[in-house]
């Protein structure tokens, strides 16, 4: 179902009438992949909600939600530096674009893959 989104509404345009609906409609497919991850998740299926933790990345880059779904799949796979690698982008990133730190849950989370017997 995701693989039908080929990039922004309109994206090519910058006309003031398709700002609105292209915010719209990206904001609904990152709540979707969101939840079809965090659904994925809980029944285990941790490599699918990587790939879709990582597609929303893609499409929504400063979302810390995903950055943080994909920290959680990494742990659970047991791929700690693949995970650290996230939390690292993350940072960067939050950094760079907002002049923010991670919250406090992703930072828990990069403690977690650092110290996984913990």
């Amino acid at each position: 179902m995701f693989a039908l989104y080929r990039g922004p509404f309109l994206g090519h345009d910058d006309l003031p009438v398709a700002l609105g609906p292209r915010e719209l409609l990206r904001g609904k497919l990152t709540r979707a992949l969101g939840a079809a991850a965090e659904r994925l998740a809980r029944d285990g299926l941790h490599a699918a909600a990587l790939a879709l933790y990582r597609r929303g990345i893609e499409i929504e880059p400063l979302a810390e939600p995903f950055y943080q779904g994909l920290m959680r799949a990494c742990l659970a796979l047991r791929r700690f530096a693949e995970g650290l690698e996230v939390h690292e982008r993350c940072r960067t990133l939050l950094a760079a674009e907002l002049r923010v730190a991670p919250s406090p849950e992703t930072e828990a989370l990069a403690k977690r893959l650092r110290e996984p017997g913990s």
